[in-house]
């Protein structure tokens, strides 16, 4: 009797070796360390809206600007592209110089809202992602249409990082003060005032106000 109840427990102890050892061994390894999740359900979300409503045509796609009445949620590939493009077009327009003395100008107090857009899309293209969040819900928080391009930075940004609902409440934002995204996504104007070509211009310093500039 006691041989039959050391086998048994012998026996127990195997089986639950053997056990552990199935359950390690059906581990399964992250084989997609670079997959991007954001993409993935903007991906999955848009075919669940249908294929009619989900793909607008081959040179609108190629060539026009996201557009947030349309492409929500819009995929974080073609947003980090659109929000660069919009940030090189906002810092190298004519009136964007101006428009940023005016804005870090001390007397006028930084409220200078269109030269907060084009210090915010500065930032940005600097790397300092968080500071151009920042001055955009500043600008954008005014609710007047002519910051609405701070609210379309917004939109593109929350969709480059996969933030689907944020992005969607600056879509609807966008809609409510009727902003759609007009002409060409070409960057053949831009190119003369390439990135590089603005950050040699750039240094970074700590301002009392405005932080990391």
């Amino acid at each position: 009797m006691r041989r039959r109840e050391g086998k048994e427990e012998r026996g127990g102890e195997a089986g639950r070796r053997s056990l552990a050892e199935f359950l390690t061994r059906a581990g399964v390894r992250d084989r997609y360390p670079h997959y991007d999740l954001g993409a993935a359900e903007a991906r999955l979300l848009r075919g669940s809206r249908g294929r009619s409503a989900a793909s607008p045509s081959r040179r609108r796609a190629a060539y026009g600007w996201s557009d947030p009445a349309r492409d929500v949620p819009l995929d974080s590939e073609r947003a980090r592209r659109d929000l660069k493009a919009l940030c090189l077009a906002a810092v190298c327009a004519p009136k964007a110089q101006a428009q940023l003395t005016a804005f870090t100008d001390p007397e006028g107090g930084h409220s200078d809202l269109a030269g907060a857009v084009v210090f915010g899309c500065l930032l940005h293209l600097a790397g300092l992602r968080e500071g151009a969040r920042f001055w955009w819900q500043f600008a954008a928080g005014s609710g007047r249409a002519r910051t609405a391009s701070a609210a379309y930075c917004l939109f593109l940004d929350h969709s480059r990082r996969g933030e689907h609902h944020d992005a969607r409440f600056w879509a609807r934002e966008l809609g409510r003060r009727g902003f759609r995204p007009s002409g060409r996504r070409d960057l053949r104007e831009v190119r003369l005032c390439a990135q590089a070509t603005v950050l040699r211009y750039v240094d970074q310093l700590d301002d009392a106000d405005l932080g990391p500039v």
